[in-house]
């Protein structure tokens, strides 16, 4: 039998979704149950919406049903013709596919599938980050960044009231551009490891529902103030859990 017999009827948007997932191959179709396959599908599509758009549960069904029937097929022409069919009738394993309801059904794969990716993006699944360094300092920068668009509002007033000494403007001025510079030329280049998307941006972007969120803190503060005080964090794009301080030989 062909091995790849009936991947290569699939368009090849189909095949792309099925290649995310790491399946290119007829057997490593047949070997993975359906409740897998439907739980892989469901966590890609939350880092490749587009790619996997393709790839409805529907037909994700209808391809590993059709599959599945292929090999019966081509297990019944190769099996050779023995003299006692009812013996080994009796002693082949013939696969069969069960169906619940679909309602319960549907309901059992939201719950396992949302549990799933719920332990997947707890610390004890962190990988490890592969710019430590530049994140862990990136952190402080950015509290460092905020702190200073703070002092640009309340350091006039005090002077406008008088409770401070007197000091030179372009001295003050100098100083609160400083604080600034290490924001946009260290925290800007902070990527994820994994999507690459920088940790720290100042602009609004579709947020993964892992990300940090403190109450009344943005999100980069949260960040940051997480990475500060556990040494780890979840990337707010992905939602990856990484390690700022892990052994390189543990995955």
């Amino acid at each position: 039998m062909k091995e790849d017999k009936h991947l290569d009827t699939l368009s090849a948007e189909e095949r792309n979704a099925l290649a995310i997932c790491g399946i290119t191959k007829d057997a490593q179709l047949r070997k993975i149950p359906l409740s897998s396959i439907l739980t892989d599908v469901s966590m890609a599509a939350e880092n490749f919406p587009a790619e996997m758009a393709a790839l409805p549960e529907q037909r994700i069904e209808e391809i590993y049903q059709l599959c599945n029937q292929e090999e019966v097929i081509d297990s019944e022409e190769k099996r050779p013709v023995l003299s006692d069919r009812i013996d080994d009738i009796a002693q082949r394993r013939i696969p069969t596919l069960v169906l619940a309801r679909r309602g319960s059904s549907k309901k059992s794969r939201s719950s396992s599938t949302s549990r799933t990716s719920k332990e997947l993006h707890n610390k004890s699944h962190c990988i490890h980050c592969a710019r430590p360094i530049r994140i862990y300092f990136s952190a402080w920068f950015t509290l460092l960044f905020y702190l200073d668009l703070v002092a640009w509002i309340v350091l006039p007033l005090l002077f406008l009231l008088e409770l401070l000494p007197v000091v030179s403007a372009k001295l003050i001025i100098a100083a609160l551009v400083a604080g600034l510079l290490p924001f946009f030329f260290v925290a800007r280049g902070a990527r994820c490891s994994v999507c690459n998307i920088n940790i720290f941006i100042l602009r609004s972007f579709s947020e993964s529902q892992y990300a940090h969120k403190l109450p009344l803190l943005n999100r980069n503060i949260s960040t940051a103030l997480h990475i500060i005080l556990f040494l780890w964090y979840r990337c707010p794009g992905c939602g990856t859990p990484q390690h700022i301080l892990r052994r390189s030989r543990r995955r």
